[in-house]
Order: C-alpha cells, then sequence, then structure tokens
C-alpha cells in the first residue's frame, strides 16, 4: 500500500515538473520575437501544445501511460487556473475548457500525422501561425527545433520529470 502511495506521489512530482518545463519553454520569448508566433493567448496556447505533444509522444515511446495521465490531468488544471486568471466566471469555464480540450486534441492528432518535414511545416503554418502568409522559413525552423527536441527528449528520464528540449530554435538570421 505505501509503495503505491510512494509512486503516485512520484508521479505527480514528475508531472508537475514536466508541465513546468512544457511552460518555460513555451515562453521562451525567440518564438515570440524572431519566429513570428503571434504574442497573444491563441500563440501561447499553441507553443504549450506544441511542447505538450512533443512530451506526450515521448513519455508514449517510454511506456508511461500513468504519467501521460497525470500530465494531461495537470494540464487541464492549468487551463481552468489560466482562464480563471482572465477573469472567466465558474459558468464559462466548462465551456472554455471545453474548447481548449478539442484544440489540443485536434493539434496533437494533426502533429502525429504529420509524416515527414513538409507535412510538419504545414501544420504549423495552420496553427502555430494560424495560416499567416510569410511564416514560410519560421514553420521550417520550428520543424527543425522539433526534431532536434524529440532527439533530447528521447535521452532524458521523463518518469523523474526531466524534459530537455535541447537547444532553442535559431534565430531567422542564422539560418538564411
Amino acid at each position: 500500500m505505501l509503495n503505491m502511495l510512494r509512486r503516485v506521489a512520484d508521479e505527480k512530482r514528475a508531472a508537475a515538473a514536466l508541465y513546468a518545463a512544457i511552460a518555460a519553454r513555451s515562453r521562451e520569448p525567440i518564438f515570440f520575437r524572431e519566429l513570428g508566433v503571434a504574442d497573444s493567448f491563441d500563440g501561447r496556447f499553441d507553443l504549450l501544445v506544441l511542447h505538450t505533444w512533443l512530451v506526450l509522444e515521448a513519455l508514449a515511446a517510454a511506456d508511461c501511460g500513468d504519467l501521460q495521465r497525470r500530465l494531461f490531468k495537470g494540464l487541464f488544471v492549468a487551463f481552468d487556473e489560466s482562464l480563471r486568471d482572465q477573469g472567466a466566471g465558474d459558468m464559462g469555464i466548462g465551456r472554455r475548457v471545453k474548447a481548449m480540450t478539442s484544440a489540443l486534441m485536434g493539434r496533437i492528432k494533426v502533429y502525429q500525422s504529420g509524416e515527414g518535414d513538409e507535412a510538419l511545416r504545414q501544420a504549423l503554418n495552420r496553427n502555430l501561425y494560424r495560416d499567416a502568409s510569410g511564416k514560410d522559413d519560421c514553420a521550417a525552423a520550428v520543424a527543425h527545433y522539433i526534431s532536434s527536441a524529440r532527439s533530447s527528449l528521447a535521452n532524458c528520464d521523463l518518469t523523474q520529470g526531466v524534459a530537455d528540449f535541447g537547444p532553442l530554435p535559431r534565430a531567422m538570421e542564422s539560418i538564411r
């Protein structure tokens, strides 16, 4: 019994640490300043979803289903808290969290089904950049970053809450 309680407590700590790493990486200024992601609620949400997908994918590859579920649950708590911070009332929270959940699941499905760099770049153009014109170079840079982040996450001990996304994406000037 005590071992089970300890395991649950360890999973909760790991999920909280993973969420903290996801949130921290999603807030890196380079995404907004140099890679053209809108510095808005939607842009920040899309970056959070992108990094959550990367961690969930790595957890699935490591066969960590319980930790995946705990991370997912923590994400919904964070959605609820962020909406309340913005002044949403109790009556509107459920509807808004449902919309965010639908957006999260839709984006994850699109990112998972993206076969190859071109499909991922197109998905990023649609979701992260909301089909804004002139963002192809930015989407390509983020797609390259995703490839690097996947490799870094594959070598992390996610069960201990360690999520290293690797180096930040390069500035657009260094790509050209």
